[in-house]
C-alpha cells in the first residue's frame, strides 16, 4: 500500500466533515453545527490567507483519501509551545495499515520545524485502541483532567 501524507485542500472538506462526525459518534459527542463547512472553509481555505496557526493533514492510501489530522499551536506553562492535535481519524477499512503512525510522524516533523516542545491531545477514556496507539507513539498519559471550553463568540 502506498501511503502519502499531504496538506488538505478545499476538495477534502466533505471527507473532513464526515470523519469529524464519525469521531464524534465514536465518543458519543454531539455533531458540529451546520456552520462547520463554512467555518472550515474560512479558517483553512480562505481566498486571501493571512495567517493561521492550524492545519489539516490528509492521508491517501493508493490514491484514496483514508485519514485526516487537524492540529494547531497552543501553549502550556509546563510544556511550553506545543501542537494541539484536535482530531485524528483513519477510515475503518484502512486501520492497522500504518496511516495513523505516518500522520503522527508528519505531525512530529511539523512540530520540530515550528519549535514546538510537545504534541498534546485528548481521547475518549473508553477508547482503549487509541490509548494503546498513543502510548506506542511515546505519548504520556495525564490522568484526572477535564476539558472545558469557554465560548467567546
Amino acid at each position: 500500500m502506498n501511503i502519502t501524507i499531504r496538506n488538505a485542500v478545499r476538495s477534502d472538506l466533505d471527507f473532513i466533515i464526515r470523519a469529524n462526525a464519525l469521531v464524534n459518534d465514536a465518543s458519543n459527542l454531539k455533531h458540529a453545527d451546520d456552520a462547520l463547512k463554512e467555518r472550515l472553509s474560512r479558517d483553512f481555505f480562505p481566498k486571501n490567507k493571512t495567517h493561521s496557526n492550524a492545519g489539516i493533514l490528509i492521508a491517501d492510501a493508493d490514491g484514496v483519501t483514508a485519514g485526516m489530522a487537524i492540529y494547531s499551536a497552543c501553549y502550556f506553562m509546563k510544556e511550553g509551545d506545543s501542537m494541539w492535535l484536535s482530531n485524528i481519524y483513519v477510515d475503518e477499512k484502512y486501520r492497522k495499515s500504518g496511516i495513523a503512525t505516518k500522520m503522527i510522524e508528519q505531525l512530529k516533523n511539523i512540530a520540530k520545524e515550528n519549535n514546538y516542545d510537545s504534541i498534546c491531545f485528548l481521547e475518549d477514556v473508553n477508547n482503549q485502541n487509541a490509548r494503546e496507539f498513543a502510548i506506542k507513539n511515546t505519548a504520556k498519559e495525564v490522568e484526572n483532567l477535564r476539558l472545558f471550553f469557554i465560548k467567546v463568540k
